[in-house]
C-alpha cells in the first residue's frame, strides 16, 4: 500500500466517481450496463466488498441461501479483470432472516439473535470459506466469530495488510498451519493483526500455539485484547520482533501482565527514548514536556 502519486492527487475527480458511492445496488448494475466507460467505474463498487452487497440483500424477505450458494459456484467462471476488483472480504454483518437460518438440530442453535436476525456468518463461512483463494488480490480480510475446523485446512492464497482473527475459535490453524513455511508467506505482508477475545490457551493451560507466531514480518499493529496474556507472552512476542522497533500500536488491555513488562514494551514501540540504549528508562514527565523532540515519534 503506497500514497497516492502527485498526478493522482490533483487530478478533476469524475463525476461518475463522484456518485457511485451514494447509489443503492440495483442503480449500481444498472450503471454497469450502459456501456464500457459506466462499468469500468460502477463495477469496482459492486464488487470491492460483494458479500456486503450479499448481506444487505439478506435482510430483505424472501430471502435464501441460494444466493450464497450461487455466488459461491458463479465464481470459477469470473473473469480475473473482474477478481482483481475485490479488495476486501468480510464475513461480518452477514444476517439471515431467522425463519430461514434456523438450524434443524437444537442443539447447532448457538447463534446470536438481533432483531428477528441470525448473526450467522459462521453458516456462510462455510459456504463461502474458499473466498480468498480465489480473490488473490484481497487487501482486507475480516474474520471475526468464526470456528475454523480443528484440523489444519489449506492457507488462504491472498495477501492480506489487514486479518482480522476477533474471538475466532481454533485460530492456531491459521498462524500455525502443518506447513509454516507457507503460512509464513501468505502473512508476510500483514500490517495489522487482530486476535482480540481468542483462546490462547487452553482450558488446562497450555498454549494453543506459540506467541511468537504472532509477530509477523511487516506487522505494524497488533491487537492482543482479553487473550490472557501473560508477562513471558508477551516478551516472547515482542523478542520475535525482526525489527526491535517494528509495532507502531499495540492493544493489550484486559490482559494478566504486570509492571514487570513495562521496560520490555518500552524498547519495542516506536516512540522510545533512545534508540541506542536497550536499557535507558524514560525521563521524568517534566523533562518529557521541556523536550518535544526527543521521541521518534509522538507518544499515544
Amino acid at each position: 500500500m503506497s500514497l497516492p502519486s502527485y498526478k493522482d492527487a490533483v487530478k478533476r475527480l469524475d463525476p461518475l466517481d463522484f456518485v457511485a458511492p451514494y447509489l443503492s445496488t440495483r442503480d449500481l448494475l444498472t450503471c454497469c450496463l450502459v456501456n464500457k466507460n459506466f462499468n469500468g467505474v460502477f463495477a469496482k463498487y459492486l464488487w470491492e466488498d460483494p458479500l456486503r452487497i450479499i448481506g444487505n440483500g439478506a435482510k430483505r424477505i424472501p430471502f435464501h441461501l441460494d444466493k450464497y450458494r450461487l455466488f459461491s459456484k458463479s465464481i470459477t467462471t469470473t473473469r480475473d479483470s473482474t477478481k482483481r476488483l475485490v479488495e476486501t472480504i468480510d464475513y461480518r454483518q452477514q444476517w439471515i432472516p431467522k425463519m430461514y437460518a434456523l438450524p434443524k438440530n437444537v442443539g447447532q442453535r448457538a447463534l446470536t439473535m438481533d432483531a428477528g436476525y441470525w448473526n450467522s456468518q459462521r453458516i456462510v463461512y462455510k459456504l463461502l470459506s474458499n473466498l480468498p483463494t480465489h480473490f488473490l488480490h484481497t487487501k482486507f480480510l475480516f474474520l471475526d466469530d468464526i470456528e475454523f475446523p480443528p484440523s489444519p485446512t489449506p492457507p488462504a492464497a491472498c495477501h492480506p495488510l489487514l486479518l482480522s482473527l476477533r474471538n475466532c475459535q481454533n485460530i492456531a490453524t491459521k498462524l500455525s498451519p502443518d506447513d509454516a513455511l507457507d503460512a509464513l508467506d501468505l502473512l508476510s505482508e500483514v500490517l495489522y493483526l487482530d486476535v482480540s477475545h481468542t483462546a490462547l490457551r487452553d482450558s488446562y493451560g497450555h498454549l494453543t500455539y506459540p506467541p511468537s507466531h504472532l509477530m509477523l514480518p511487516s506487522l505494524r499493529i497488533l491487537k492482543l485484547q482479553h487473550v490472557s496474556l501473560h508477562d513471558s507472552d508477551l516478551r516472547a512476542i515482542l523478542s520475535a520482533s525482526p525489527v526491535q522497533l517494528q509495532l507502531a500500536s499495540l492493544d493489550v488491555r484486559d490482559n494478566k501482565l504486570t509492571d514487570s513488562i513495562l521496560p520490555d514494551l518500552e524498547q519495542h514501540i516506536v516512540w522510545r527514548l533512545n534508540p541506542t540504549s536497550p536499557t535507558s528508562p524514560p525521563p521524568p514527565f517534566s523533562s518529557t514536556i521541556a523536550s518535544q523532540n526527543i521521541y521518534l515519534e509522538s507518544p499515544p
